[in-house]
């Protein structure tokens, strides 16, 4: 068994470009947002996150579709046997696209908080129904009274990453991750959050904050490989 570190984002062009494939005894993705929020959670704390498995065959293996869009393999490629639910979910954040589930497109958006203690929220809100799966990044606010909106929107300030919702999102202390991932520069983010100068006492704790999220796109993925034979 042969083994690399590939970073998240070298994994993501790989499963893009259909260098990445799965088997079709892998189940379908099954993931809800709040997963996907507590990823990226860790890996933005710098906690260990698994490792990969992959295949390498010459043998006409059967495969399936991702729950991401991906190109036709131009050669060989690798089946992944494990930390698919992980990898869909990076490439759908990463990318900025939607994640396509039972035939229908599930957006996700993950919000982060410039704002957020330095101390991780150790219980978080949850959905409880797996009824809910496909639904959880609809505006959970609109049915709830305002003083309960009030007591969840204090909550959410608690946190780095949250499932998107308007409300947040209108916020200037919240961002879309997928956003950052796509724009290297900081200047829409610290504009939407009203800083216009170097000497407003946050600008130095967000731009740090802006490019530790972005070097989520760098964490080393160890994948071991199964040899052909």
């Amino acid at each position: 068994m042969g083994q690399q570190d590939l970073k998240i984002h070298e994994l993501v062009s790989k499963i893009e470009r259909g260098d990445i494939r799965l088997p079709e005894m892998q189940r379908q993705y099954v993931w809800k947002s709040t997963r996907i929020r507590d990823l990226l959670d860790s890996l933005y704390r710098g906690y260990p996150s698994g490792t990969i498995l992959t295949w390498e065959t010459d043998e006409p293996i059967a495969t399936r579709e991702f729950s991401v869009a991906q190109s036709a393999p131009q050669g060989r490629y690798q089946l992944l046997l494990d930390g698919q639910q992980r990898l869909t979910s990076l490439s759908a954040i990463v990318r900025g696209e939607p994640l396509f589930v039972g035939g229908r497109k599930r957006p996700i958006d993950i919000l982060f908080n410039l704002e957020h203690p330095d101390e991780p929220l150790v219980t978080e809100v949850e959905e409880t129904s797996d009824a809910d799966e496909e639904d959880d990044t609809t505006e959970v606010e609109d049915d709830i009274t305002d003083a309960t909106e009030d007591e969840l929107l204090k909550r959410f300030d608690r946190m780095a990453f949250v499932v998107r919702t308007e409300k947040l999102a209108a916020r200037a202390n919240w961002v879309s991750v997928s956003e950052v991932f796509r724009d290297n520069s900081d200047a829409a983010f610290l504009k939407k959050a009203g800083i216009t100068s170097f000497e407003d006492p946050r600008y130095q704790k967000y731009t740090s904050r802006l490019k530790k999220l972005r070097d989520i796109k760098e964490y080393n993925y160890r994948v071991h490989i199964l040899d052909r034979d």
